[in-house]
């Protein structure tokens, strides 16, 4: 297993998640909910929003609002990653206008 430089993780992870698929969402995902250290969870939830595929994002904004996986904290931060990507820009404008009542609670 290769060590990542701490540096060099939110562009690895990004990466990863751009040019991968569901699996490596997935996995990526999993590293989330598994670890402990804060940065690393920051990280991660920002590389999740890197996504190319429109139903990954769309999915990970439901995640994000349904209180299981994803601190209320937190949920800033996913849509900040979704909208930053250009594919997920109009996928995050509609949801917020969709699940508004949802969201603002």
């Amino acid at each position: 297993l290769v060590s990542i430089p701490p540096n060099l993780r939110g562009i690895v992870y990004c990466t990863a998640i751009q040019y991968g698929n569901e699996f490596e969402w997935d996995f990526a995902f999993q590293r989330y909910r598994s670890t402990s250290v804060s940065t690393e969870k920051e990280l991660l939830l920002s590389a999740l929003g890197c996504s190319l595929e429109p139903w990954i994002l769309s999915r990970y904004l439901r995640r994000s609002i349904s209180g299981e996986d994803i601190r209320k904290q937190d949920v800033y931060r996913v849509f900040a990653a979704v909208s930053s990507n250009v594919v997920g820009q109009q996928i995050a404008f509609d949801f917020m206008r969709n699940n508004w009542n949802e969201i603002k609670t």
